[in-house]
């Protein structure tokens, strides 16, 4: 799985490849698509209306192309009988398995820091292009 997934990032990266892509599996006009990664957050747009939001561009990346590798893994008769939101929440939740930043290949590293007495917020990040490409904070 892990070697289909970083072959799959590697063939989305560079020019409008991902953006097209997302396009298609939301049977969008690409042309009609918009960026804004101001560092903190990669968002795209459609219309002027957010579509969606990531971490970064290396976590949209490794997002992107986790279905169709998960589909080549777990039938899609069995993906159906997991609730909606375990389905919806596999992608993201994948992204803290990675261990080589989607977009320059460097070692990705683990934080943890304590927000406040009860809550938690872990991260995956990159130490070299500062892509995050996972965070969540947690009880």
């Amino acid at each position: 799985f892990e070697w289909a997934w970083n072959r799959r990032i590697e063939k989305i990266k560079g020019g409008d490849r991902a953006l097209r892509w997302l396009a298609a599996t939301r049977n969008l006009d690409p042309a009609e698509l918009t960026v804004d990664d101001d560092g903190k957050r990669f968002t795209v747009f459609h219309d002027g209306e957010v579509i969606a939001e990531w971490p970064s561009r290396a976590a949209f990346h490794a997002e992107l192309v986790v279905e169709p590798t998960v589909n080549e893994w777990i039938p899609e008769a069995e993906m159906t009988e997991f609730p909606r939101e375990v389905q919806l929440g596999l992608a993201p939740r994948l992204r803290l398995f990675l261990e080589q930043c989607p977009d320059c290949g460097a070692e990705l590293a683990f934080e943890e820091e304590e927000l406040d007495e009860t809550t938690i917020e872990a991260s995956l990040a990159c130490p070299e292009c500062d892509a995050t490409v996972f965070r969540e904070s947690y009880p």
